[in-house]
């Protein structure tokens, strides 16, 4: 089969790996499988035979219509048989084009719980959804899947929840994060690997980090809140016990996994945290956010602290850096649950439900004609204003 990803835009967020996982490992199966990011927003994949990106930043205006056209064009030229959608900007914008193309399976997928979704991206999903865009739609866990319901009954039928998978991470057994970070021996090393983001909330980490004089932070990744985070590590007087990685190699982050004490993640929603599932892989202790969607994927052996609760983190922090037994356990528990969630698998069931739509798709040929007849840049134009839709959606 000829399989189609498209991600919203490139930067080394979840939702782009699980695109570059699953193109990576189709591929392996003998699949032709293609990834496209609608823009870059940082160069966080090598671009080259199966990876690219359609746009060097993102488009404004009547650039959207441009970005239309092009997407329309490709599906076209590459006829695949499936095109599956990663994030909600994707699948509003690219699985109306798959469908104009004639593309039989159009599979969007859910990356985070919906009311974490503007209006207009709820209204513009509901009538992508409506007029046949989509096939069916994927959710990354049975959280996101519990956030559509109030959702119809119809739209609900169609959602298949698939765990995001985790590849098997090696780490450069030789290299010392102490020495290479310059951490003292006698501190505690904690670490929190994603998006330097708001909803990363790693504020809270630092304002924790000033009550804690024998603990040193790691910050790795990158990310449109990373000045403002540093600027306030300096003026609370921890910036001599924070170090900002930037955004690192797979085998240097398992390197900091393997050897950190512990994996903070003090988010203010997830819908499934590959990093934390990552962390466990690597033996790492977590203690996150109680939200439904973390106690589902890293399971009840972790602990969990009120959302933004900095008390309570500070002090399962604190109890954790006094008893490595209970934090031995909790690693052990981490890495057994961590091997649920396999890439082979992942692949597997995104496999199989393609396979399962292909038998369906001629019967559903009859609700997306009216669709696929329309011309691509006025039809995009259209739905943005029927919906009151800005223009840089």
């Amino acid at each position: 089969m000829k399989i189609i990803q498209v991600s919203t835009q490139m930067e080394a967020g979840g939702a782009q790996k699980v695109a570059s996982l699953l193109t990576t490992e189709l591929r392996r199966r003998g699949h032709q499988s293609l990834l496209y990011f609608l823009y870059k927003k940082r160069p966080a994949y090598a671009e080259g035979n199966f990876v690219r990106c359609l746009c060097s930043s993102r488009p404004r205006g009547v650039g959207w219509v441009r970005l239309a056209s092009k997407l329309l064009r490709l599906f076209r030229e590459e006829k695949p048989e499936a095109v599956i959608t990663h994030t909600h900007s994707a699948n509003e914008f690219a699985a109306p084009i798959a469908a104009l193309a004639g593309i039989p399976v159009r599979i969007a997928v859910h990356h985070n719980p919906v009311e974490t979704y503007s209006r207009v991206a709820r209204a513009a999903d509901r009538a992508a959804f409506r007029i046949g865009c989509y096939s069916k739609m994927v959710t990354v866990s049975g959280g996101v899947l519990k956030s559509f319901a109030d959702y119809s009954s119809r739209y609900r039928s169609r959602l298949h929840r698939i765990y995001n998978g985790i590849p098997q991470l090696i780490e450069n057994t030789t290299d010392s994060i102490r020495e290479h970070y310059r951490i003292p021996a006698s501190h505690a090393v904690l670490v929190n690997v994603g998006r330097l983001a708001r909803q990363k909330n790693q504020g809270m980490l630092l304002r924790m980090l000033e009550k804690l004089p024998g603990a040193t932070l790691l910050l790795v990744g990158e990310g449109e809140m990373g000045a403002e985070l540093w600027q306030s590590a300096y003026n609370s007087g921890v910036a001599d016990r924070v170090r900002f990685t930037g955004e690192l190699p797979e085998r240097d982050v398992a390197t900091i996994l393997s050897q950190a004490d512990l994996f903070l993640l003090p988010s203010l929603f997830e819908s499934f945290s590959m990093a934390a599932v990552e962390a466990m892989q690597q033996g790492l202790p977590v203690v996150a956010s109680d939200l439904p969607c973390l106690r589902e994927v890293l399971g009840a052996e972790q602990l969990y602290f009120p959302l933004g609760d900095e008390g309570a983190l500070l002090n399962i922090v604190r109890r954790l850096m006094k008893t490595p037994a209970e934090s031995a356990r909790m690693a052990a528990a981490g890495r057994l649950r961590s091997t649920q969630f396999s890439v082979e698998r992942m692949v597997g069931e995104y496999e199989s439900l393609i396979e399962e739509e292909l038998l369906y798709a001629p019967k559903r040929s009859s609700t997306t004609h009216d669709v696929r007849r329309l011309d691509a840049p006025r039809s995009i134009s259209r739905i943005h204003d029927q919906l009151g839709l800005p223009d840089d959606l």
